[in-house]
């Protein structure tokens, strides 16, 4: 199972009136559209309760959810991407081999239920449920207001459940648990929360709410569903009142400054774009497409043959290193990690993209593997364990060549060192880094605030 990398993403806080409030009063007009028809486009992320396991087209929930839109006069373009057994890697594996064409009006989200059948635990359900989520935002164009989140349904009160060796009760436990989980990540993101779960326990009681194989629920049960999420559904399709675009005075917000910077990086190869999913899901630590795209220019921009990496990590960096290699004419970068099993990863990416003419393997300690080198280098870059910044500096300094580059990430430690109280080995390390570089008249040092900070040093 993989773990995903904690983001923080701007929430946009909504001001609608909870529409559940209506059932308790006399009813009351349908939620005013906009005059003009319209066509909504809708995304539906799922697994067999949202494909509609052995029911036709028609009965699928997220079907009839657009067919009660469109007696509303939004006619919807739909789009599933849903399967029977999916569980949460699975949905995201399938994510990425299908595509999507962000921005949509409405993302609506069920799954976890087959995490569920096979045992695994509700931590790493938390973690990938939260990177779904996310991804659902982002295909909302950021808004939360338009994602509309299910519950997992209560297969425990089906007759499949009765042959399973864990029980009615204990199935239902475990249903609980995670339907817990994903109704608090939903929440703390600010997107929209339909509980089905009640409507799916009435098929206790009632078996022609199921299908025929015992546990998949009938289109009649998947229109209680979709009648029970139109209310959110409208009001994530209400208009929104129109964002204040902030005064110069407004401090702008970082992630949505690294979010507009990593949109304006041209397309990647489908390998480079799995060793970013890769790296979000197991929340291994990449410089990510802007700081990598940045990388690129500037090893293209100094003509750079002989580019020295330490700290490589599975060749995410050393790809956009030796792609300007190449285009340069020709050369090598010196992909360096501590393991073997990172630099035959590595190996195996940069094979698949053309590369491995242009990367030399080193496996072992940077800096040691740095003062073991000849030299002088085109160009260095350095991202190690924070803590040996400022021993690697004197070293880099030796190997690289007058009129070199050097690299360096995390200069901006997120945020850490901005606050005094931080006194971690880490943060004082690069505070110190800092320092003997910006104040050394050998180098002609920049910090650039892209993703986590790059200082970018000349060396005269």
């Amino acid at each position: 199972m993989w773990i995903t990398r904690r983001l923080t993403r701007l929430l946009p806080a909504l001001a609608l009136l909870p529409l559940w409030i209506a059932a308790c009063q006399p009813p009351t007009p349908t939620p005013p559209m906009p005059e003009s028809r319209q066509t909504i486009r809708y995304l539906a992320l799922g697994d067999s309760y949202t494909i509609g396991e052995s029911v036709p087209e028609s009965g699928r929930w997220p079907v009839q959810l657009a067919a009660l839109l469109e007696s509303e006069g939004i006619a919807t373009d739909l789009t599933i991407i849903a399967r029977t057994g999916w569980t949460t890697d699975e949905l995201w594996a399938a994510i990425q081999q299908r595509g999507v064409q962000p921005p949509y009006d409405l993302v609506s989200l069920l799954i976890g239920v087959n995490n569920q059948y096979r045992g695994r635990s509700p931590e790493a359900y938390r973690e990938d449920f939260r990177f779904l989520l996310g991804k659902a935002i982002e295909y909302a164009g950021g808004d939360p207001g338009r994602v509309l989140v299910l519950s997992i349904p209560d297969w425990s009160v089906t007759p499949f459940a009765r042959r399973d060796p864990r029980g009615p009760a204990q199935i239902a436990a475990e249903i609980d648990a995670f339907n817990a989980i994903n109704r608090e990540e939903t929440e703390k993101a600010g997107a929209r929360y339909t509980d089905i779960t009640p409507i799916s326990r009435d098929a206790q009681a009632d078996q022609t709410l199921l299908v025929a194989d015992g546990l998949h629920p009938s289109a009649d049960m998947y229109a209680a569903w979709a009648q029970a999420a139109l209310p959110a559904a409208r009001a994530a399709l209400l208009p929104q009142a129109p964002k204040r675009m902030p005064a110069m005075s407004d401090p702008f917000d970082y992630h949505q400054i690294q979010n507009y910077l990593t949109s304006l990086v041209p397309p990647r190869p489908a390998e480079m774009q799995e060793m970013e999913a890769y790296a979000e899901m197991h929340g291994f630590p990449i410089i990510g497409p802007a700081a990598g795209y940045a990388c690129y220019q500037i090893a293209r921009m100094t003509g750079a043959k002989n580019i020295f990496e330490m700290g490589s990590g599975y060749g995410y960096s050393t790809a956009w290193f030796a792609r300007a290699v190449k285009e340069n004419g020709g050369g090598k970068v010196h992909h360096v990690v501590w393991d073997t099993p990172l630099s035959m990863q590595a190996r195996q990416h940069l094979h698949r993209l053309g590369y491995s003419d242009h990367v030399q393997y080193h496996i072992g300690e940077a800096i040691e593997t740095l003062r073991s080198m000849p030299g002088a280098f085109d160009l260095i870059f350095n991202d190690i364990d924070k803590e040996a910044y400022p021993a690697a500096l004197p070293i880099i300094k030796q190997k690289l060549r007058p009129g070199g580059v050097l690299i360096i990430d995390n200069m901006l430690w997120h945020a850490r060192i901005f606050d005094p109280t931080d006194q971690d080995a880490s943060t004082q390390a690069i505070r110190q880094f800092t320092h003997t570089i910006t104040t050394d008249p050998d180098w002609i040092v920049t910090l650039l605030p892209i993703r986590d900070g790059l200082i970018v040093a000349y060396k005269k």
